[in-house]
């Protein structure tokens, strides 16, 4: 994921529920966050026949330079090795929230590195869609009860008539962050009266 915050909200999301994976699977999903100061956690890991989860944001894995991770250094206390070629060895299957926030060269020159089987990724707003397997607009998670409600802002017209005018719309403009982080489409409306 592509920051701290959503990496914690995932961590959350997999303590809430252990029980569905334990219904469904017949055993709880072994979650971590990936931190390079506890590497062991790869190898249990590496060994385990269970469900296991590695959780990662992409600055743990797509900064070089001076500020290189210990996820690609070779590691006296891993046995001589690097994290991300232990990582690699699994052949994971990748998902990613929020794709549209790690669309960056860098990004996804790292990701490549994990040599995944699949990956997955989920976004509300795709720049670019690969090979979609479903899609759950806003209308659709409120149906299925998924969120407790829907807004949409709107207007409303009076006492016009076909043939006194109508309203033009100009433009559409699309804006990002108006205090929530949520997206918001702004519109621009020009009025022209015939008459």
């Amino acid at each position: 994921m592509p920051s701290i915050a959503i990496r914690e909200g995932i961590k959350k999301s997999f303590e809430i529920t252990a029980d569905h994976f334990m219904e469904y699977y017949g055993k709880k999903a072994r979650f971590f966050i990936y931190n390079s100061a506890r590497l062991q956690e790869l190898d249990t890991v590496a060994r385990s026949a269970t469900i296991n989860v590695r959780i990662i944001n992409a600055h743990a894995f797509n900064v070089s330079g001076k500020d290189a991770r210990r996820i690609d250094m070779t590691l006296d206390d891993f046995a001589g090795r690097m994290p991300i070629d232990v990582i690699a060895k699994n052949r994971s299957i990748l998902i990613l929230d929020e794709l549209q926030k790690l669309g960056g060269g860098k990004t996804q020159d790292g990701l490549k590195r994990f040599k995944r089987l699949f990956m997955l990724s989920f976004s509300a707003m795709h720049v670019k869609q690969n090979n979609p397997i479903y899609v759950l607009d806003a209308l659709e998670s409120y149906n299925q009860k998924l969120v407790k409600k829907i807004e949409a802002k709107g207007f409303e017209l009076k006492n016009l008539r076909g043939t006194s005018g109508y309203l033009y719309l100009s433009q559409i403009v699309l804006s990002k962050g108006h205090g929530g982080g949520e997206n918001l489409a702004a519109f621009s409306f020009t009025g022209v009266y015939v008459v």
